[in-house]
């Protein structure tokens, strides 16, 4: 009796077939604390990232020192935002901060690609996430993770973040 048995492609593999078809997916991760002290209007930029989130990532290119994220394609893509910050707590008001997606390579904001950050009064710290749905239409640019252009925080810590693109289509 002959037996056949179905060999999978190596992971690797299927990522490179992923890249070659204009499928995108990529992030990093930061585990480890960036502390940013006042925090307030201008916009301060999120980085020193640890690892990789998609080892290797495909038809992205990934850049842990300056925290970035280079999308070799245009197209459709899923962005996605995950902080977790403390800071010192001000039990008079609420305050609020901004995430945005910052884009390097054209020196200004993705649009629409922004998180309101809220801290109810009496607490010292918050952690949220997104999931962005964006066109992104120029090919090889950098993004970048900025906070701020809000409210007044003191003693602000990122403890850990993530930032992420899938392609979900075409343009």
């Amino acid at each position: 009796m002959i037996h056949h048995q179905t060999l999978l492609p190596h992971p690797y593999t299927q990522q490179a077939g992923a890249a070659s078809q204009g499928l995108a997916f990529g992030g990093i991760r930061k585990t480890v604390d960036q502390i940013i002290g006042n925090l307030g209007s201008p916009y301060v930029l999120i980085d020193a990232f640890t690892t990789d989130i998609f080892a290797p990532p495909a038809g992205i290119i990934t850049n842990l020192a300056a925290g970035t994220v280079q999308i070799a394609t245009p197209g459709l893509y899923q962005g996605i935002i995950n902080i977790e910050a403390t800071f010192t707590a001000d039990n008079n008001q609420s305050r609020k901060t901004n995430v945005r997606i910052f884009d390097v390579t054209a020196g200004a904001a993705v649009p629409n690609a922004l998180m309101a950050l809220y801290a109810g009064g009496y607490t010292s710290g918050f952690s949220s996430a997104v999931s962005l749905m964006m066109t992104l239409t120029l090919a090889n640019h950098v993004f970048r993770l900025e906070i701020g252009n809000g409210d007044a925080f003191t003693t602000f810590v990122i403890r850990q973040a993530a930032f992420a693109f899938t392609s979900i289509g075409p343009v």
